[in-house]
């Protein structure tokens, strides 16, 4: 089974968080729609397929400890994302 890496997955999941936070605070009536569109659009962005990015976020969230690693390190991404050092 093909998996996208982590580091690719961290990056995409902080990329989601942002975008969703934006949308959440927007008073458009369907978030739900600008939700699955800008997914998409980041999906695009990162060269990842909608279906291996579920797949392989679907085996994440299995195992919890990999989960709480993976977590950790989008909230240390969009830390440095605010501070300004974050480096690709």
């Amino acid at each position: 089974m093909d998996v996208v890496p982590e580091e690719k997955i961290v990056d995409v999941l902080a990329d989601l968080l942002i975008a969703d936070e934006i949308i959440a605070n927007s008073h458009h009536n369907e978030r739900e729609y600008y939700r699955n569109y800008v997914k998409k659009q980041i999906l695009v962005i990162h060269g990842l397929e909608e279906s291996l990015f579920d797949t392989t976020f679907t085996e994440i969230q299995k195992d919890l400890k990999n989960y709480y690693k993976i977590q950790n390190k989008v909230e240390e991404r969009l830390k440095q994302m605010r501070d300004g050092s974050a480096t690709k």
